[in-house]
């Protein structure tokens, strides 16, 4: 097994629920801080991704991230947009 697949396999992730986010235009949601980790995949387009305390990190088609619990994120297309907080139930745009 790969070492990726290994770390995750130790996890033992398990998908509380899900949601999918799409967003056009110019937008930015965030998640407040959880008690639950979390993951993603970009399936298409790019954007970014912030998780509270560290550096913005760009995302493109492909890419697939996992968030431990605690902290809060933003997912944006553009950095400069102001950022909405929603509880997961929908997108919004600026």
């Amino acid at each position: 097994m790969e070492p990726f697949a290994d770390v995750i396999t130790l996890l033992r992730p398990r998908a509380i629920g899900t949601k999918v986010i799409e967003g056009a235009g110019r937008w930015a949601v965030r998640r407040s801080r959880m008690n639950l980790a979390g993951f993603g995949l970009v399936l298409i387009g790019e954007c970014w991704l912030t998780v509270d305390g560290h550096k913005p990190v760009r995302l493109a088609k492909g890419d697939f991230v996992l968030v431990p619990a605690d902290p809060g994120f933003t997912i944006a297309s553009d950095l400069a947009c102001e950022v909405v907080s929603i509880d997961m139930e929908g997108a919004l745009h600026c």
